[in-house]
């Protein structure tokens, strides 16, 4: 299978309009009803299940994995993105403690803003996903860099998200070396990093977590499968 680069739209990591751009498109995001965003959302996992096939295809020649085995992760990725759909009146429902006379007492769950999703070639949609609709469905805008290896999933996600009508800005794609990312990632418009995958090859993501933000990081080390959120 030959594809061309040509094929794969690459944003500047240096490019202000990009961040810029998230940055706008959040706070009119973040307002939207959650049951507006939730619709969005559906409708592009909605797309990326529809072209299971194709996508099995592409999962074989990226990295190898028998292609009578990509239709399962699709199936994987549905089940999972569905559940975090459905749940998510519950999840981001303010919460009241017990009253108290004379205090009035809540917790609201509030966007994290712009977070940065870092995806392993592995698991390509099993991964993702994990990070993806959640942050989405929260009111979070989303900037994808997934593995050299697998660079057509992140395309799949940005077509996706066009033809669900997803507003500009709200998810971006961006195609990085490990030394882009690390600008990336240390860029202070970035609030939250989710990243699965070996800690060791990403020392960045480590200092990241304890130089500035660790509650904004959420890391598998090692093995995606060791724990499940």
């Amino acid at each position: 299978m030959s594809e061309t680069h040509a094929d794969i739209q690459v944003i500047s990591p240096v490019d202000n309009r990009v961040y810029y751009t998230c940055a706008r498109a959040q706070q009119a995001w973040q307002n939207l009803p959650l049951s507006t965003r939730q619709s969005y959302v559906q409708a592009l996992v909605d797309e990326i299940v529809a072209n299971k096939d194709d996508i099995a295809a592409e999962i074989c020649w990226q990295m190898g994995r028998p292609i009578s085995q990509g239709g399962g992760e699709i199936n994987g990725f549905k089940e999972r993105a569905d559940y975090m759909l459905a749940i998510a009146d519950s999840a981001l429902a303010a919460y009241y403690p017990q009253p108290i006379e004379g205090f009035s007492r809540y917790i609201t769950r509030e966007p994290l803003g712009t977070v940065a999703v870092l995806s392993p070639w592995n698991y390509p949609f099993l991964t993702s996903v994990n990070a993806i609709v959640p942050a989405l469905v929260a009111g979070n805008c989303v900037i994808l860099k997934h593995a050299a290896q697998t660079p057509k999933v992140a395309e799949r996600y940005a077509a996706a998200a066009a033809k669900a009508a997803l507003p500009e800005g709200v998810f971006q794609v961006l195609k990085l070396s490990h030394a882009d990312t690390e600008t990336l990632i240390a860029d202070t418009r970035i609030d939250g990093v989710f990243f699965t995958g070996r800690i060791n090859l990403f020392p960045a993501v480590w200092s990241w977590a304890v130089k500035t933000r660790l509650m904004c990081v959420r890391m598998l080390m090692s093995l995606w499968r060791l724990k499940a959120w």
